[in-house]
């Protein structure tokens, strides 16, 4: 969540500026709008920007409006400190507020890359998801343009900050721009409530582009669907159903390792799928009979919110679109609801498949992320899922 004071304002400031405003809009020292005893060295010692670099952004901020400042000399100790009052801030909800710390004072990233690092965080899950933001958004809260943010995301993938992104992109099965997803990598860092732990053991499966393609279950609607999609819309689509397929999944994991234990009807579902569903073989699953899970699946009616989550997720703008009556709106509307349950199927299938197939402990939270390779953005989703486990600190 990010509140931005007067946009209008905050719209005609350079990435620069608004990158050290955000500072100084920081609790820290702020009292009633006002930063005391501050002089451009303690400026620089957090933004890690060069001096001429601060003194020119404090001058945009003036000469903007948004910022006014006063002398105090001191006597006999050279040029005196600046007290400064702030008639708009640039806020971003800090919820991470320990990482914030700890990334400005690292030496890897570059001012900017710790900007977009830091609007991110802003807007991220426990895990390091960011989800609704996109690159459009990020373009407007930070100021730069999308190449720039691509270029610093880039290097921040090859230097580890971040795990990867999925473009976005406008595809009519949904009816506005699908926002891109990032992966920031928090695995590092250890704040007070979470411990961020990636599970190395890749899994090979949650290849949704292999499942469509060679899965006679799916949908005769989604899948000619597919088959008409150019190749630009067909990526889009991949993309953006795997994002989402991979965010429900964690949350379903979570679940399935938590309930087992309290819930004998998720225990009983769980004891048949591995007789008649799943095939293991060495603690690995090595076939799976879709058929008969999605037969199971019709049957188990537990978790029920989290399918109608997945429905709202999909569903949501068709039925609050008042043009749905309209062309080409409804002829989508049905493969949209039809895509929305199958991808309640798949949620299900690779919860379950990854619950198989990963020794995970108990009481723990869990994600599943892209961790793009060869430092470059993850623009086809090649790249296996990996785990995150979320371990509270008070049971470590």
């Amino acid at each position: 969540m990010v509140y931005m004071g007067n946009e209008k304002l905050i719209k005609d400031i350079s990435s620069g500026a608004r990158y050290l405003l955000m500072l100084m809009s920081r609790p820290l020292g702020l009292v009633e709008n006002k930063i005391k005893d501050k002089n451009i060295r303690d400026f620089v010692n957090i933004s890690s920007l060069s001096e001429r670099s601060v003194i020119k952004y404090l001058s945009e901020l003036k000469e903007s409006g948004i910022l006014s400042s006063e002398r105090h000399v001191i006597f006999k100790k050279g040029r005196g400190e600046n007290s400064y009052t702030l008639h708009e801030k640039f806020n971003l909800s800090m919820k991470h507020t320990e990482i914030v710390d700890m990334v400005l004072f690292l030496n890897d990233l570059k001012p900017m890359q710790k900007f977009i690092f830091i609007t991110l965080l802003s807007s991220s899950d426990d895990f390091g998801v960011v989800d609704g933001l996109g690159l459009v958004g990020l373009t407007k809260l930070t100021g730069m343009g999308p190449q720039t943010i691509k270029d610093h995301l880039m290097k921040m993938i090859e230097l580890g900050f971040v795990f990867g992104y999925s473009p976005g992109g406008n595809i009519e099965i949904f009816p506005s721009k699908v926002k891109g997803m990032f992966y920031l990598n928090l695995v590092k860092y250890e704040s007070s409530q979470l411990k961020i732990v990636l599970l190395e053991k890749s899994l090979p499966y949650n290849d949704i582009i292999k499942y469509h393609s060679q899965n006679n279950e799916v949908n005769s609607k989604v899948g000619r669907y597919i088959k008409n999609l150019s190749p630009k819309s067909k990526a889009i689509f991949f993309n953006s159903l795997t994002c989402k397929v991979d965010k429900f999944s964690g949350g379903m994991l979570t679940k399935i390792v938590k309930l087992k234990t309290e819930i004998n009807l998720v225990q009983s579902f769980i004891d048949s799928l591995q007789q008649n569903v799943f095939k293991i073989d060495g603690g690995r699953v090595k076939t799976v009979n879709y058929a008969q899970f999605r037969k199971h699946l019709s049957n188990f009616n537990f978790f029920n919110y989290i399918k109608e989550d997945i429905r709202k997720e999909f569903l949501h703008e068709w039925l609050d679109n008042p043009s749905l009556e309209k062309e080409p709106a409804h002829k989508m509307f049905p493969i949209a609801k039809e895509l929305s349950e199958e991808v309640i199927y798949l949620v299900h299938l690779y919860a379950f498949w990854m619950y198989f197939d990963v020794l995970l402990p108990d009481g723990m939270k869990f994600a599943v992320i892209r961790k793009c390779k060869n430092g470059s953005p993850n623009e086809e989703l090649k790249s296996p899922p990996c785990i995150l486990v979320g371990k509270p600190i008070s049971q470590i």
